[in-house]
């Protein structure tokens, strides 16, 4: 019978500090960055893929981290979208996506993204728009921005596996 009451306080005490973690976290004080998680999806009749990912500036520096994608991408890029949250960035903030290689397969087409309106945008390849092959891991960048948490969601649209 003691036995029992002790394991339960000791779940008790695991379960709140489980509870208070996962709150710290979810408040960003533990967290690394405030990018949430990456939402993933796959429309099988097309073959057209899409990663969405919300990012949140930092509350004291106005800076956002560095997002690597959780997973490869294998295909042809063809469109990234920008949505600028309820706290909107700075106007004409900037958005790379590197490869591997550290090269921005958007070519600079994600330079001065509007604070108030959606945007769609191409790869910018040799000063044409077109679909970019990639094979591997990609980094999302942010830069420009001084308004403290200030909310982009990015959503990345290919062709492939």
């Amino acid at each position: 019978m003691r036995a029992r009451v002790e394991l339960k306080r000791i779940g008790g005490v695991i379960g709140l500090l489980v509870v208070g973690w996962l709150y710290l976290w979810v408040t960003g004080v533990l967290a690394a960055d405030s990018t949430q998680p990456q939402v993933w999806s796959r429309r099988d009749q097309t073959g057209m893929n899409s990663v969405t990912v919300t990012m949140t500036a930092s509350s004291a520096t106005a800076g956002y981290s560095d997002v690597t994608l959780s997973r490869e991408i294998k295909g042809i890029v063809l469109l990234a979208q920008t949505n600028p949250g309820a706290v909107a960035p700075t106007d004409n903030y900037d958005i790379v996506v590197n490869n591997e290689d550290s090269l921005d397969i958007f070519g600079g087409a994600l330079a001065n993204r509007d604070s108030t309106n959606t945007e769609w945008t191409m790869p910018l390849l040799n000063g044409n728009y077109t679909g970019v092959p990639v094979d591997g891991q990609l980094t999302i960048q942010t830069s420009n921005n001084s308004v403290n948490s200030a909310v982009i969601e990015f959503i990345l649209y290919w062709i492939g596996m």
